[in-house]
């Protein structure tokens, strides 16, 4: 049914050099020196603590206004606008350069930049594209081909993408951390000014408890994102029928040892229906098959782990379908069990023509 390339692309006894962490990426031609965690940790560290800067400046600025026109109305001078528009630099630079790092996470060096938006694009099947000569109950595939691969012809969208949780996680940590510095400076301007606000001094340890936390989590999130890194899946064919054998190229990204690393050729059954007043959406597995599993795998930041293998569609396949209540989808799975980051699964789309069905309509 399939047949798992015996060498791997690189050579296996190949370990990468024991450094140093360094806080700070440095490029050298085209690689870049220190680890790849650390250097994105550090890199967002240093941004994160221009934009809190900036929000500490900023909630001084609000505070020395708010105090001043309670006595008497002062004219802003040099030093004011100064300190306004050092703070909203510092915020714009601070944000710029974590959405920056966020959404260079796990991607590759060629498709950085193609890879934050390639998923929400992905559109299975657009009902306003479909010409007279189309499978009207066949995903569309023109979005999922238009890619081209760097090792076989085509490169694989993946649907579920760490960015999108990772920015989350980012813009909650920022917003509170950002809000506790606010306040800070604004208590210590009513201080200063002999009017405390003891409310709003109280408020400020919820606050910060609560910032550090998030703030905390999405140094987490942002290190595992680092080190399990971008999975890229290409396929030499593509539409695929059932009994077609195709050849296919995984390489994984980032810096970890993985205790297993499996592709699956997965089939999934989705259907929607009505009980009583209520619309439930039920999921089943009605096809899976491991088509390719290692054991004890070391991924060099420098290097991407890689390794090519062929699959088959089995010969009394179901094709993929999709109606308003029922779909049948084929997926490629790639799921990594490592240490000491946790287990992960990403899928990619694949289209399964019927029996006798060409590409020559516009799919």
């Amino acid at each position: 049914m399939f047949r798992p390339a015996a060498l791997p692309l690189h050579h296996p006894d190949d370990t990468p050099m024991i450094r140093r962490p360094r806080l700070l990426n440095k490029k050298r031609g085209s690689r870049r020196s220190g680890w790849q965690i650390w250097g994105t940790v550090g890199e967002t560290l240093f941004f994160a603590a221009l934009f809190l800067l900036g929000s500490f400046g900023f909630g001084l600025i609000i505070a020395i206004v708010t105090f001043a026109t309670d006595q008497a109305p002062v004219t802003p001078g040099f030093g004011f606008w100064t300190l306004l528009i050092a703070s909203i630099s510092l915020i714009f630079l601070g944000t710029s350069g974590v959405t920056y790092r966020i959404l260079g996470v796990g991607a590759s060096h060629e498709r950085r930049s193609a890879l934050a938006k390639r998923a929400a694009e992905i559109e299975l099947v657009p009902r306003g594209k479909l010409g007279k000569n189309d499978l009207p109950n066949v995903p569309q595939l023109k979005r999922i081909t238009e890619s081209p691969g760097t090792q076989l012809a085509f490169r694989l969208p993946t649907i579920a993408s760490p960015i999108w949780n990772l920015a989350a996680s980012a813009a909650l940590a920022f917003m509170w951390t950002g809000c506790a510095l606010s306040l800070l400076g604004v208590s210590i301007v009513s201080i200063v000014e002999g009017q405390p606000r003891v409310l709003l001094t109280i408020l400020i340890v919820p606050i910060s408890a609560a910032g550090i936390w998030t703030f905390r989590r999405f140094i987490i999130q942002l290190k595992k994102s680092a080190g399990i890194g971008l999975s890229i899946v290409e396929i030499s064919n593509h539409p695929l029928q059932p009994g077609q054998t195709c050849e296919v190229y995984v390489a994984q990204y980032g810096r970890a040892a993985l205790k297993s690393f499996q592709a699956k050729l997965v089939c999934e059954e989705l259907s929607t229906f009505r009980q009583g007043t209520d619309v439930r959406t039920e999921k089943h597995a009605v096809f899976e098959e491991i088509v390719l599993a290692i054991s004890g795998i070391t991924i060099d930041p420098n290097q991407p782990w890689e390794r090519k293998f062929t699959l088959a569609v089995p010969p009394s396949a179901m094709h993929s379908f999709q109606s308003p209540h029922n779909s049948i989808s084929w997926w490629i799975v790639i799921h990594g069990e490592g240490s000491p980051w946790p287990s992960y699964f990403r899928r990619f789309p694949v289209v399964v023509l019927p029996h006798g069905a060409t590409t020559a309509t516009n799919l």
